[in-house]
């Protein structure tokens, strides 16, 4: 604490407080409030508190300047809380069964077979598509490396030229299966 600032302090029995408070104040020594962090975060009757909590009972006697930000740093940091911390997420519901389809070709799903040992064309991928009315599949070979565009060439070729363009396309979130495709 600067020289300035230590008129705003008085002392008894070598305790110091801020002026006009009963809240004991706390040096700038990171070993001690790394110490009274724990003491009302970490030990077994303090709860694991969230930061707001966790300021308040410290609150309650102690003061530094930024406390909130130490505290809320320190409790973003409990391995602890972040193992046990309830997700705010929404449970995922039920599945659903996709309708059935109306005809052949309406309802058409996409996905990659990668990692294969490369052919000697240079192939180490296959394009698997798979028409969901009837189960009839096209296997088409490709690389791992293929774009959206070299994609969406081999959908046109194998696919819409023989059996024409699918009402619904189903498939993972890969990166070649963007809004391009």
């Amino acid at each position: 604490m600067t020289h300035e600032k230590r008129h705003l302090l008085q002392w008894d029995s070598g305790i110091a407080y801020r002026k006009g408070s009963t809240k004991i104040w706390v040096p700038d020594y990171p070993p001690l409030r790394q110490l009274l962090l724990e003491e009302y975060h970490d030990v077994l009757y303090a709860g694991h508190f969230g930061s707001n909590k966790t300021l308040t009972c410290i609150a309650k006697h102690y003061n530094w300047p930024h406390m909130a930000d130490d505290i809320q740093k320190f409790v973003t940091s409990c391995s602890t809380c972040q193992r046990m911390k309830s997700s705010k997420q929404k449970k995922p519901g039920l599945l659903w069964p996709l309708p059935i389809p109306e005809q052949p070709w309406q309802v058409v799903t996409l996905d990659f077979i990668t990692g294969l040992p490369t052919t000697t064309s240079g192939y180490d991928g296959i394009l698997v598509v798979i028409e969901e009315l009837s189960k009839m599949g096209h296997f088409i070979l490709t690389h791992t490396i293929a774009r959206t565009k070299e994609t969406a060439q081999l959908f046109v070729c194998y696919i819409i030229s023989q059996h024409g363009i699918p009402t619904t396309l189903i498939f993972d979130r890969d990166a070649k299966f963007t809004s391009k495709f």
